[in-house]
């Protein structure tokens, strides 16, 4: 006979553990202190076993109900429910560890180890650590398109059109480097091209003396900065530019 909502908040904790059976294999066992869980008996190549299904009132009858359910399927398929739970586990507790920002940090370590330039890896850290930071915490098997499409927004809105596109592509690179490690199994951001608005390159005029391209290098040496463009009076000798007065 099925039980009751009625019949599962009376009953009471007895000086033994006792079932209240619901049919089909499910039953709620009741402990010596009062607790309540669901549990399902079935049997497996001829092997009795019993699978806890999940605590009374967190898990409800209809729930327990469709739990049952659900291990039948998994018998009729040939498995073991109690097999098939532990692997669920492991799976949900590895999912759990491989976020987005650890699977960030270990692509950003492989192009430590494959030798990138130092730009190239500053420019990937810089935009998955810092523009796509909101995805670090979630599982990276769990993030949709949409997910990675609120991200680019934001820096699309910013007026930064050009980070936004190139933001897309290093969110990329760690989804493919996910799966390439068996970490993941789609990438979200293949259904993202042409989300974004495109870049649109502004023409400017083209320096056409020597006194103009001397005042721009002038510009460029003098900036405070502009290391990268500062390579050394072996290399660069600013007083050799044609003279002109800077604009």
């Amino acid at each position: 006979m099925a039980l009751t909502d009625v019949q599962i908040r009376n009953a009471k904790k007895s000086e033994k553990p006792y079932k209240l059976p619901d049919g089909k294999g499910l039953y709620l066992y009741v402990s010596t202190a009062g607790g309540k869980s669901w549990r399902v008996d079935y049997a497996y190549f001829g092997k009795r076993k019993t699978l806890t299904l999940g605590v009374y009132p967190t898990l409800g009858l209809a729930d327990a109900r469709t739990r049952r359910d659900e291990v039948k399927k998994k018998l009729s398929e040939g498995l073991d429910p109690s097999l098939a739970k532990k692997r669920e586990q492991l799976a949900a507790k590895a999912a759990a560890g491989n976020t987005f920002g650890v699977i960030a940090d270990e692509f950003i370590a492989k192009l430590r180890r494959d030798k990138r330039a130092e730009p190239t890896i500053g420019k990937n850290t810089w935009m998955l650590k810092v523009l796509a930071k909101k995805l670090s915490p979630y599982p990276i098997t769990q993030i949709s398109g949409k997910d990675v499409l609120d991200v680019l927004n934001v820096i699309e809105k910013s007026g930064r059109i050009e980070s936004a596109l190139a933001t897309r592509s290093a969110i990329g690179r760690v989804f493919r480097f996910a799966i390439a490690t068996a970490k993941a199994e789609n990438d979200p951001t293949s259904a993202l091209r042409g989300a974004l608005q495109r870049h649109v390159p502004v023409s400017h005029p083209a320096l056409t003396t020597r006194e103009e391209l001397g005042g721009l290098m002038r510009a460029i040496y003098r900036r405070e900065g502009a290391f990268f463009y500062k390579m050394g009076e072996h290399l660069f000798d600013a007083s050799r530019l044609p003279t002109a007065e800077l604009p």
